[in-house]
């Protein structure tokens, strides 16, 4: 029998491990479950191998990556020039309906023409990870 890891009190990312608690029922493997704390103040369930392992670091609100939150900090006329210099026309559409116009995700998709809004925020995020040397990065 395994021997189970004591894991309290340490920090993995932006999570600090609390206690062991029990598996969930709809779990479909046998792994050893964690409430975690997040800075943000919110707790989690992590599997502990993900947490040690570097996969699980937040709970998920840092999904919404320092760039984007660096758009909101943005004024709109940064965030015009910012948006025109995008070269594929589908990922400045995206930008300037979530952006300029304040759409959510859905609405955005809705306006692309029959996207969901998980393959519009993955254009979106893929386009900011392709691009760090942008203003965005700077910190604009």
């Amino acid at each position: 029998m395994r021997q189970i890891i004591d894991i309290s009190g340490q920090r993995f990312g932006s999570l600090t491990a609390m206690r062991k608690v029990a598996r969930p029922r709809n779990a479909k493997t046998k792994r050893s479950y964690w409430e975690c704390v997040c800075d943000c103040g919110n707790t989690y369930i992590a599997y502990v191998s993900d947490l040690r392992r570097g996969e699980t670091h937040h709970c998920g609100c840092a999904r919404g990556n320092a760039a984007a939150q660096t758009f909101k900090e943005m004024t709109a006329a940064e965030r015009q020039v910012y948006i025109s210099a995008i070269g594929d026309e589908v990922t400045r559409r995206i930008f300037t309906l979530r952006y300029i116009d304040g759409l959510n995700w859905h609405q955005v998709a809705w306006r692309t023409g029959g996207n969901t809004a998980d393959s519009v925020r993955m254009i979106h995020n893929r386009y900011l990870r392709r691009n760090p040397s942008t203003a965005v990065a700077e910190g604009r």
